[in-house]
């Protein structure tokens, strides 16, 4: 009896072919019991990758499509832009007249302007005197005080202040009784070695000051284009014509109001960020992240002032009595971007005219 018990608990022997079969089917189990990973889980990697170097070059297409498109087709003036600037309580900015209907790739080209093409200029002389703290010469000198300029469309600029400067210095160096308004206009039109309506040199203009003389606007009015009524050379027959004896290079701030409180206005030529072309009032301030045009325009800096603790400069503009402070502006003074006190030029006067000998 215990034989036979003993024999039943045994397990009988299993075939070779049950043993492969459950082999067989204990792989499959394990193999469908493994999570298989997800496409994403196995590029993950590279999908991330793709995307980010899409998204960069997005990017940058869409920043240099927008500049390009805002350079053609963005107005100067923006009422939304100028009020979103005014809400800041900043400087004041506003529209005007000169730059109506303008775009920004207009405006460039009214900016190829230079101080000088010169290696070197002489010095103006240094002097002692007390310098207030405010002075404006055209308050100073209402007789010599000219009307605003209005330039047009054309880069004219360089010659509009440097044959305005020498205006006011005339008058301030005769006590006011010159009269005569020169005009910028002979330069522009007579001179071939500036670019007429496309840009020029302040000094080259003064060098024909120098040279040959400016005419009175009587004469030759200014009319912003790169004719002369008359031919150039029966222009400077018939016209009387007002030489300077040179002109002097001064630099840095105590200068400059010095040399603008002895002899009156001198001539800086700034560089023009886009948010001055609507400046409206207050003191000047290049905002932070404003673009600036490639080359620069030519201004009559004519006095100082302080303001709320900053320190300015009264500069006179030639885009019509519309624009800033009925075509003047303040400044900020030690704006190294801009430029003006690093470098400006002022004519010395003659004394006296000279009619042409021709």
């Amino acid at each position: 009896m215990s034989q036979v018990s003993q024999r039943q608990r045994s397990p009988s022997p299993q075939s070779p072919e049950k043993v492969a079969q459950r082999e067989k089917a204990a792989q499959a189990m394990k193999r469908r019991n493994q999570t298989q990973p997800s496409f994403f889980d196995k590029y993950a990697y590279h999908l991330v990758i793709g995307a980010f170097g899409f998204v960069c070059v997005y990017a940058l297409f869409s920043i240099l499509t927008r500049s390009s498109k805002k350079l053609t087709t963005a107005p100067v003036i923006d009422e939304e832009e100028i009020a979103a600037h005014n809400s800041l309580g900043s400087y004041l900015q506003g529209p005007n007249d000169f730059f109506k209907d303008w775009k920004f790739s207009d405006a460039k080209f009214i900016f190829n302007n230079h101080l000088t093409f010169k290696g070197k200029i002489q010095q103006c002389p240094e002097s002692g005197v007390i310098i207030p703290e405010s002075y404006n010469f055209r308050e100073a000198q209402p007789e010599c005080a000219q009307p605003i300029y209005f330039q047009g469309n054309c880069s004219s600029s360089y010659s509009i202040a440097a044959v305005s400067a020498t205006s006011d210095r005339l008058c301030k160096s005769k006590n006011g009784e010159f009269q005569d308004q020169l005009s910028p206009q002979s330069p522009i039109s007579c001179d071939d070695k500036n670019y007429k309506c496309g840009g020029g040199s302040v000094t080259r203009v003064l060098e024909v000051g120098k040279k040959q003389g400016f005419v009175s606007t009587s004469c030759l009015p200014y009319s912003g284009t790169e004719d002369a009524k008359n031919n150039c050379d029966a222009l400077f027959s018939n016209c009387e014509k007002y030489k300077i004896h040179d002109y002097c290079v001064v630099s840095g701030e105590e200068n400059i109001k010095r040399e603008i409180l002895n002899n009156g206005p001198i001539v800086a030529v700034i560089q023009v960020f886009k948010d001055f072309l609507v400046y409206k009032g207050g003191v000047y301030e290049v905002v932070e992240g404003s673009s600036k045009f490639q080359y620069g325009h030519a201004v009559k800096v004519i006095g100082w002032g302080k303001q709320d603790g900053v320190n300015y400069w009264v500069i006179e503009n030639s885009w019509g009595d519309s624009w800033g402070l009925k075509g003047l502006a303040y400044v900020a003074v030690g704006q190294n971007q801009l430029q003006l006190e690093a470098y400006s030029v002022a004519p010395i006067v003659a004394a006296s005219t000279e009619k042409s000998a021709e």
